[in-house]
C-alpha cells in the first residue's frame, strides 16, 4: 500500500457497511474484511 492508503481498523467490514459510507471523493474497498481507503487522483495524475 502507498503512504495515502489508510486501513480504518481491525474489524471485518461488510459490503452493505462499505456501501452506506458517504460518498467523499476517497475510494473505498474491502480487502480480506478489512476498509481500505484511497484519495481520489488529481487531475494532474490524470494527464
Amino acid at each position: 500500500m502507498d503512504a495515502m492508503t489508510l486501513v480504518l481498523d481491525q474489524r471485518r467490514w461488510t459490503r452493505e457497511e462499505r456501501d452506506a459510507l458517504p460518498d467523499d471523493g476517497h475510494r473505498h474497498e474491502l480487502i480480506d474484511g478489512a476498509l481500505v481507503v484511497t484519495p481520489s487522483r488529481k487531475p494532474s495524475h490524470q494527464r
